[in-house]
């Protein structure tokens, strides 16, 4: 928790968000790619992003749906 993320949505506008008490953050955007971006920073000590995550990210968000990046 408490670990800030950048979400650059397919418009250009720049969102920050602080994940909750289990990681997990939400953000409305727009359809298109939108970039998440993890601030290594907020992370706890010794932390780190699991096997497989990019750092950034970038999802495609579908017309009227929803993405989720892990």
């Amino acid at each position: 928790s408490g670990v800030e993320v950048v979400v650059t949505d397919s418009n250009g506008g720049v969102h920050l968000e602080t994940t909750d008490s289990n990681g997990f953050f939400r953000h409305v955007v727009p359809a298109g790619a939108t970039t998440v971006d993890v601030v290594d920073a907020t992370l706890p000590v010794g932390a780190l992003l699991g096997p497989g995550s990019g750092d950034p990210d970038v999802v495609v968000v579908p017309d009227g749906g929803r993405a989720v990046d892990d």
